[in-house]
């Protein structure tokens, strides 16, 4: 493969061809990220618009999806955000871009020319067809192309993706994929999978998933390949990005629906009694979560939870994310205590005594903002806690001055990111830190995997690993718990949330970790079904023979009080 340019200022050149002037609003999104980041130049928007009277085939919608079509979009027609329509031209307008021009094909910026000043590097096909656009065809760049996103703001009973039969069946995710093409090479290669969650019952709603996912994956992606065009270039890092998927999927093949088949009034009746169901339940129960603690012989690579005790909170309050530290011949387990009436979240300490009985809650640490996963780590005879603090936009670091309740904030470790569930941990002489990045636009959902790099985790900078984003995997990617060594491997948990928030915790051994380099492999897979009546459980850690989990139970709703955040809706 060949190198990509760059141009005298050292930005990366990126060029974007979309079908209409009319657009999501999520492309609208991804063209200010490009144009605002200073290692990227937003050359030219292109209009490609399909040739007249040229329309995919699509099979037509069944009774049972066109009455869920109708249904969903009077249901969430308030709720639709990332698909909403936006105008090009407005968008244009509202940057100041004065020297724009439009020919009906081209927007150039930057430029007083119909064509802009210099080639892309980059050139980005996000006009859903099932082949690639022409002007991406004639370029002599690397291209990326979006398949399985939707990319049209008309409404529609004719579901070419099949996301509406996926639904009806019961699918609790859905995929996607950044293709990318070379110059001189027919075929092109897959650059990134994405997996991100289904909404139950609504294809409108998981359309916004998919845009959300999509708009954050490709702006990621933008900005890794122009930060580092110097040592590497792009298509090399299309080469470390292609190895982080461990051969887990293959490409989509052009326009054909996710499922063989339309589902029939059997499969309408059945999908119109699990929706019943979930809505009687979401209007009389919720979700609360609490502790597991106990002690288990670390020889074994992951715990039995029915032989952890539960520890529940009182009402008004769920206790989740827990971390365990050993100390002075006491047990300190670290945890979210979330308050129902400030809808924020502070961090909790509980002390266990010999016999493993809890003392009285303690407060370590609450700020103004929300706390939650409190990653307690010991360096040099000290222990520190990054706590999560995505509100806020930035990593801090906290220094234990009188174990456990006593923390004094230390320094930021990173700042203007949002990251969640930051995991640190020691390995070859490095110190790691995972975490996945916070979803634009409101949605709760979380699938993209980031890795940062640090010969000191108190006093050194944090630099991110050019492999990042390392995973795009709502199943697979969010931290589930600090990653620890077993005999002389290494291992990292992540949080299984496909069909809902934390429903399982995924087992991955570390295959390869090194400063340019980053892969893995899924072992095992640690399920909410141990005791009757668990629903959830999305993190686990240990110290020595103390063993942390946390697990979720549906309990009576209070009306009374206002209901905590879900993941999906």
């Amino acid at each position: 493969m060949g190198v990509t340019r760059a141009d005298e200022t050292g930005r990366l050149r990126v060029s974007v061809v979309v079908a209409d002037l009319v657009v999501p609003a999520w492309i609208i999104m991804v063209l200010d990220e490009v144009a605002s980041c200073a290692t990227l130049e937003l050359l030219e928007v292109i209009i490609d618009s399909p040739p007249i009277g040229v329309v995919e085939a699509t099979e037509p919608p069944s009774f049972g999806e066109r009455v869920l079509a109708r249904c969903d979009e009077w249901f969430t027609r308030r709720r639709v955000a990332l698909m909403a329509p936006a105008d090009l031209r407005v968008w244009a307008h509202a940057r100041g871009a004065g020297s724009v021009t439009e020919d009906g094909l081209r927007l150039a910026l930057g430029s007083t020319d119909k064509a802009p000043a210099g080639d892309p590097d980059i050139t980005l096909d996000l006009t859903g067809r099932s082949a690639w656009a022409a002007s991406v065809t004639d370029a002599s760049a690397e291209a990326w192309r979006l398949r399985g996103v939707p990319v049209g703001v008309r409404r529609s009973l004719v579901d070419p993706s099949g996301l509406t039969a996926a639904i009806m069946r019961g699918s609790q995710v859905t995929e996607f994929e950044l293709q990318s093409r070379v110059p001189g090479r027919v075929e092109p290669e897959i650059l990134d999978v994405g997996v991100c969650p289904t909404h139950p019952s609504s294809p409108v709603l998981t359309r916004e998933f998919l845009a959300a996912s999509a708009q954050q994956l490709i702006v990621e992606r933008l900005k890794a390949a122009g930060a580092d065009h110097g040592a590497r270039g792009v298509n090399e890092r299309a080469d470390a990005a292609r190895r982080t998927t461990n051969g887990k999927a293959k490409p989509l093949t052009g326009s054909a629906p996710r499922s063989a088949s339309r589902p029939g009034l059997g499969t309408a009746g059945v999908f119109a009694v699990r929706t019943a169901k979930r809505r009687v339940r979401k209007a009389v129960l919720e979700k609360q979560w609490h502790l597991l603690v106990g002690n288990q012989a670390p020889d074994r690579l992951l715990p039995d939870p029915s032989r952890l005790q539960p520890l529940v909170p009182r009402a008004g309050n769920y206790w989740a994310d827990p971390f365990v530290v050993a100390h002075d011949d006491r047990t300190h387990v670290f945890f979210e205590d979330f308050v129902y009436a400030s809808q924020r979240g502070r961090i909790g300490v509980l002390t266990l005594d010999a016999q493993g009985r809890p003392g009285a809650e303690q407060v370590a640490l609450e700020l103004e903002s929300h706390l939650s996963y409190p990653c307690v780590f010991a360096h040099e005879g000290r222990f520190y806690m990054v706590p999560e603090t995505a509100e806020a936009g930035r990593v801090d670091l906290y220094e234990c001055l009188d174990m456990p309740a006593r923390w004094e904030y230390r320094r930021t470790l990173l700042s203007g990111v949002q990251l969640l569930d930051a995991s640190l941990v020691e390995w070859g002489g490095l110190w790691w830190m995972f975490a996945s990045l916070k979803k634009p636009a409101g949605l709760r959902t979380a699938e993209l995997l980031v890795l940062y790099v640090s010969e000191d985790p108190v006093k050194g900078a944090w630099r991110r690993h050019p492999s990042s984003p390392l995973l795009a995997d709502v199943t697979n990617a969010r931290p589930a718990g600090a990653p620890f060594v077993f005999g002389d491997r290494l291992y990292r948990l992540a949080q299984v949330s496909a069909g809902s928030y934390g429903r399982g915790i995924a087992l991955n051994e570390v295959v390869s970790l090194s400063p340019d380099h980053y892969s893995e492999r899924r072992l095992a897979t640690v399920r909410p079904d141990w005791a009757w009546g668990i629903c959830g459980t999305h993190t686990l850690n240990r110290s020595g023979d103390a063993v942390v989990m946390d697990a979720c139970r549906y309990v009576l709703r209070d009306p009374r009080r206002p209901r905590a955040e879900s993941m999906l809706p």
